[in-house]
C-alpha cells in the first residue's frame, strides 16, 4: 500500500484494503509525565509506531493515535514502596516533585470515547479492531479489556487488545516507568526527544519519588528507605531500544495472526 495511515488514504484505497484485510489498529495512551528526560508522548508515540509496523507485517490500516488514557490514585502499599508515607493522594505518575501534571481522563470518559470510536470503525466496515495500548495503568487496561470483550460479544465484529510491552518478549522488566527500557525505545524512535542530562549526573542514585522514574525494584520497594531504582535510564542505548521494538513486533504479530485468522 501507499501508506497504512487512515488519515492519508483516499476512500477507494480504504475500501480496497478492507477487501484484503478488514482490520484497523487503534493506538492509544495518555500524554503523561515520564521523568524530566523523556517527552510526555512516550506511550502514545510507541503505540502508534508498533501499530504501523504491525499493519505493514499483517495488513490492515492504522487509525490516528488517540492521546487519551486514565489513572487512579495510588494505594497506601504502593506509595510506601515508592518511598512515600502512604497517606498522600497521588494519581498515577503525578508525583509531588513533578513540574507538570499528566493529562489523565476520568475512566468513564475514556470508556465512552473509545467505545464509540470502535463503533465508528465498525460502521466503516472493519471487522477487526485492534486496540494497541501503550499505557500500563491498571484501571486503564481493565477498561480497554472490558470494552473489547463487551463489543466482541455484541457480534458486530471482534475487538482485540494488545500491549506495547508484551510479557515474555524482549528483556524489559514487567513493571517500569521512564526507566531504562522506555528511555532506550525513545532513543531509537525519537532520539531528539531524549535528554538524559536532565537526570542527576552518572553515579548519583535516582530516587523514584524525586523524578517519578520507577523500575520493578522501585515498585516492589526493594531499595527503601532511599527508594532508589536499580535500572539506570542513563545507560540506555538506541540499540537496546531497537531490540525491544523488534521483539515486541514479533511477539504481537504472532499473537494477532491467530486472532485475526483469515484476515491477515
Amino acid at each position: 500500500m501507499r501508506t497504512r495511515r487512515l488519515e492519508l488514504l483516499r476512500p477507494g484505497e480504504i475500501l480496497a484494503e478492507i477487501g484484503r484485510c478488514a482490520a484497523v489498529y487503534l493506538p492509544l495512551a495518555p500524554l503523561e509525565w515520564h521523568g524530566p528526560h523523556l517527552p510526555f508522548g512516550v506511550d502514545p508515540l510507541y503505540a502508534h509506531e508498533l501499530a504501523l509496523r504491525l499493519a505493514d507485517r499483517l495488513g490492515g490500516i492504522v487509525h490516528p493515535c488517540l492521546y487519551l488514557g486514565t489513572e487512579r490514585e495510588r494505594d497506601a502499599t504502593t506509595l510506601k514502596s515508592l518511598g512515600f508515607s502512604g497517606s498522600e493522594w497521588i494519581v498515577g505518575m503525578d508525583f509531588p516533585a513533578n513540574s507538570l501534571p499528566s493529562l489523565y481522563l476520568p475512566e468513564e470518559v475514556l470508556a465512552i470515547v473509545v467505545r464509540h470510536q470502535i463503533y465508528l470503525l465498525q460502521k466503516m466496515g472493519f471487522r477487526h479492531v485492534v486496540l494497541v495500548n501503550g499505557h500500563g495503568g491498571r484501571n486503564h487496561v481493565a477498561a480497554l479489556k472490558r470494552i473489547a470483550g463487551e463489543i466482541s460479544i455484541e457480534g458486530r465484529g471482534r475487538v482485540h487488545y494488545v500491549f506495547t510491552f508484551p510479557e515474555g518478549a524482549g528483556t524489559w522488566s514487567r513493571r517500569h516507568h521512564a526507566s531504562t527500557d522506555e528511555t532506550a525505545v525513545m532513543q531509537y524512535l525519537c532520539p531528539e526527544t531524549v535528554d538524559t542530562a536532565a537526570l542527576p549526573p552518572p553515579g548519583t542514585p535516582i530516587r523514584a519519588r524525586d523524578f517519578a522514574v520507577v523500575d520493578e525494584d522501585g515498585f516492589a520497594g526493594k531499595n527503601l528507605p532511599e527508594g532508589t531504582i536499580t535500572e539506570d535510564p542513563r545507560t540506555a542505548t538506541p540499540d537496546l531500544g531497537e531490540r525491544h521494538v523488534s521483539a515486541a513486533v514479533d511477539a504481537l504479530a504472532a499473537t494477532l495472526r491467530e486472532m485475526l485468522g483469515g484476515e491477515s
